[in-house]
């Protein structure tokens, strides 16, 4: 069986417990090609090439669509450590603002929405936003991938999730959630947004990543039930019509939701991390019964120096010893990997694993 076939029957919950370890470097080789000043071994090296030096299975990301706002005047700037999206709108403008970090990470650092007041803006810009697919490139990449990994396709943020997370931001979310234009911004938004799930499920790749790290913030119970569960359900049923499958990037802990989500009938939760006493991938994936695919639970920042690569290794025993026995729990980071992470430690970590499997055979 190929490594893709033994990927796809992980995460749809088909049996077998290979590949152990399953390692999402896109994002990382994505900030690598941005960083052109940042020394790395890696640089000018395909992200295939680098899974196939590693002895790891290829997990590649896709974003073959484009967002446009039809109408609207839209200003973007951006420097190496900057940027910012302005979006001029009837009743005013709406700006985003991003900071590289230290790590060669984006972090939203300004909100457009920081207010009642800026939510007529909000309801216009949600109304004119529009996608339409740019898949140049895509045949390419399943060609350099082939039977070793899976190309997947990124969808945007859901629509709870742009407006809380990347609208709003999660620390005011909870005290504009209530608002009648909030309702009003997530109906225009849930259009646009199954069109486009529409359009890419139609494509090959079996597997849509949903980036709506429902970890890092809480939406309110209530919004929960009446806007989050019922959007990823519509988004699953959509993606079944062409037996395509919904993975949602979590980026924390997931005790509190995972259940909801199983429910809503996603396929798995990207990038686990626990918080606590039970919270770990086994533990819920013991109580939820195997039933949702929980992939994550090793630090990312044990990769990188100067944590010793001792520390990365403790990391990836614990979570190992986590996930035994545990049929729906795959290892792999549960955060996002910084520019500087020492990626021979993953070498290291998966010829560690094929000696505990005790089959040579057996792929990482």
């Amino acid at each position: 069986m190929s490594l893709q076939s033994k990927i796809r029957n992980r995460l749809t919950g088909a049996g077998g417990n290979d590949p152990r370890l399953l390692v999402d470097l896109s994002a990382w080789h994505r900030r690598l090609v941005e960083s052109e000043g940042a020394e790395s071994p890696w640089r000018g090296e395909t992200l295939p090439q680098i899974y196939r030096e590693l002895g790891l299975p290829i997990w590649q990301v896709a974003r073959p669509w484009k967002v446009e706002y039809p109408g609207l005047h839209v200003r973007k700037e951006a420097t190496a450590t900057a940027r910012t999206l302005t979006v001029e709108t009837a009743s005013g403008p709406l700006v985003w603002r991003w900071q590289r970090d230290s790590d060669g990470i984006w972090q939203q650092r300004g909100y457009p929405v920081t207010g009642a007041a800026d939510l007529p803006a909000a309801v216009l810009w949600a109304r004119a936003q529009s996608y339409s697919l740019d898949t140049a490139g895509l045949t390419e990449m399943e060609a350099e991938i082939g039977s070793d990994g899976v190309l997947v396709i990124e969808l945007p943020a859901h629509p709870a999730t742009q407006v809380a997370r990347d609208l709003i931001g999660w620390e005011r979310a909870s005290s504009l959630l209530g608002e009648p234009a909030i309702a009003l911004i997530l109906e225009a938004l849930a259009n646009s947004h199954l069109d486009l799930v529409t359009a890419l499920a139609q494509l090959a790749p079996t597997f849509m990543l949903s980036p709506d790290d429902l970890g890092a913030g809480v939406f309110p119970t209530a919004f929960l039930e009446d806007y989050v569960l019922p959007a990823y359900s519509t988004t699953v049923a959509e993606l079944g019509e062409y037996r395509k499958k919904l993975l949602v990037r979590s980026l924390g802990p997931v005790d509190g939701i995972a259940e909801a989500l199983l429910t809503a009938g996603i396929s798995g939760l990207t990038n686990v991390a626990a918080d606590g006493p039970g919270s770990s991938a086994g533990a819920i994936s013991a109580r939820l019964g195997e039933r949702l695919v929980l992939w994550g639970g090793i630090s990312a920042a044990a990769l990188c120096p100067p944590e010793p690569p001792e520390a990365f290794q403790r990391a990836v025993q614990e979570a190992a010893a986590d996930s035994a026995g545990h049929s729906g729990v795959l290892l792999g980071l549960a955060g996002p990997l910084p520019l500087n992470a020492d990626l021979d430690r993953l070498r290291s970590v998966s010829q560690w694993l094929l000696h505990e499997s005790g089959s040579e055979s057996q792929s990482i």
